[in-house]
C-alpha cells in the first residue's frame, strides 16, 4: 500500500475508504487468481448501456493490416450517449478504407462495439511523456464536427 507519491510526499493518491489505492484501471480475477487490466476507467465507452473497452477495440484494429497506429475514444451519441471513434494512422505501404475496416471487424466483435467513425490520420498527439493524448483527439473531434455542422448549413 502506498501512503504518498514518490518525491510529492505533499500529494496523496486517491484511496477508497478501506484504504486501497484507486488507480483508475478497470480489470478482473480469473479463477486462478490472475489480474487482467481491461481498460482506464476514464477510457471505456458507455454505448446506450453497454461497455466498451476503448484498449480492446484499440488492440483489434492494431491487427488489421496496414495500420501504424490506432487510438479509440468515445464521442457524444445523441442516442446511445457515447459512441466509439476510431484514429488509424495508415503505414503507408496499404490503401485503407472505413468501409473494409468495418466489414473487417464485424466478425470479430459485436455490433455495438463497432466505431460510428474512423478517421485516418498522418500521427496521434502524444503528451509530455510520449503518450497518446486522448484528450487531444477528444478536442480535435469536437472541432471536426462543428466545422462540419458550420459548413453543412452554407
Amino acid at each position: 500500500m502506498i501512503r504518498e507519491y514518490w518525491q510529492h510526499s505533499e500529494r496523496r493518491p486517491s484511496c477508497d475508504a478501506q484504504g486501497w489505492f484507486c488507480t483508475g484501471d478497470l480489470g478482473y480475477l480469473d479463477d486462478e487468481g490472475w489480474l487482467y487490466i481491461k481498460d482506464r476507467s476514464k477510457d471505456m465507452i458507455n454505448r446506450g448501456g453497454e461497455k466498451i473497452y476503448s484498449l480492446e477495440l484499440e488492440n483489434i484494429l492494431s491487427t488489421y493490416r496496414g495500420v501504424r497506429e490506432v487510438a479509440v475514444i468515445p464521442t457524444p451519441s445523441p442516442v446511445y450517449g457515447e459512441e466509439p471513434v476510431a484514429f488509424i494512422v495508415p503505414d503507408g505501404q496499404h490503401h485503407l478504407t472505413s468501409e473494409e475496416i468495418l466489414d473487417w471487424l464485424k466478425v470479430k466483435i459485436a455490433r455495438f462495439k463497432l466505431p460510428a467513425r474512423i478517421i485516418f490520420t498522418r500521427a496521434l498527439p502524444r503528451t509530455h511523456n510520449g503518450k497518446v493524448s486522448k484528450q487531444q483527439l477528444k478536442t480535435r473531434l469536437a472541432e471536426s464536427i462543428i466545422t462540419l455542422s458550420t459548413e453543412d448549413k452554407k
